[in-house]
């Protein structure tokens, strides 16, 4: 996918981000796309949402959750040019398919406005990498494009089944994004808790930011500084 980004008067062109590594610098192996009947903001708080997983993937193909079983994550997080990024960590309990590339698993993710989210996941025999763009359509749609890039060779032949595989999971994000829409729709007071919803606070923080350095015509400075976060999962 090619970006391109055109200032309007006085507002300053930001540098190209920096996206995939070298390794994936190619096209993926599988893509997906899916159109949210959701507005941007909470379509991206959707996907950046870190206690979503064990109650929204729950294919038995990624992986069963007790809630019974949730404990405290705790990570560390620092600022990047125009977001945020969760550091190198080992994945504890992760998702079946994720087991392939050999344990330990370590993965980074990475979130620069206006909404791209790069998941870099490395095991001890393969790497794989995640890279997820959205882009509004209109006030209430927005447009999801995932690209899934892996190593292992021997994965190609299953692409056909991968891909389905991938549409399914976010598939259930499309859903149960939708699903919140409906409360939304009340123009309720939504309720950010510090460490699950602190991400997207994170991202509306930037987002206003960004958009006053825009008015005034000022070089834009990310206001986050490095935190350690908890949440149950």
């Amino acid at each position: 996918m090619t970006w391109v980004y055109i200032p309007c008067g006085k507002e300053r062109a930001y540098t190209c981000l920096e996206s995939l590594p070298a390794s994936f610098d190619r096209d993926p192996d599988v893509y997906i796309e899916k159109v949210f009947k959701a507005d941007i903001d909470q379509s991206t708080i959707g996907l950046i949402d870190p206690v979503h997983v064990p109650f929204v993937h729950t294919s038995s193909w990624w992986k069963k959750t007790n809630p019974q079983d949730f404990k405290i994550e705790q990570r560390d997080f620092e600022p990047s040019q125009r977001g945020f990024t969760l550091k190198k960590h080992v994945i504890t309990n992760s998702g079946k398919p994720y087991k392939l590339l050999g344990e330990p698993v370590e993965t980074e993710i990475r979130f620069e406005l206006p909404s791209l989210r790069l998941e870099i996941i490395q095991g001890t025999r393969h790497a794989a990498c995640s890279l997820t763009v959205l882009a509004p359509i209109d006030q209430q749609t927005t447009r999801v494009h995932q690209c899934l890039y892996w190593s292992p060779p021997w994965l190609l032949p299953l692409k056909p089944i991968l891909k389905a595989l991938g549409d399914t999971f976010l598939d259930q994000d499309r859903v149960i994004v939708e699903q919140q829409q409906e409360g939304i729709a009340h123009n309720p007071v939504l309720t950010l808790v510090e460490g699950a919803d602190t991400q997207a606070k994170w991202y509306l923080r930037i987002k206003r930011e960004m958009e006053r350095c825009q008015s005034e015509g000022i070089p834009f400075a990310n206001p986050l500084t490095p935190a350690s976060l908890e949440w149950m999962s």
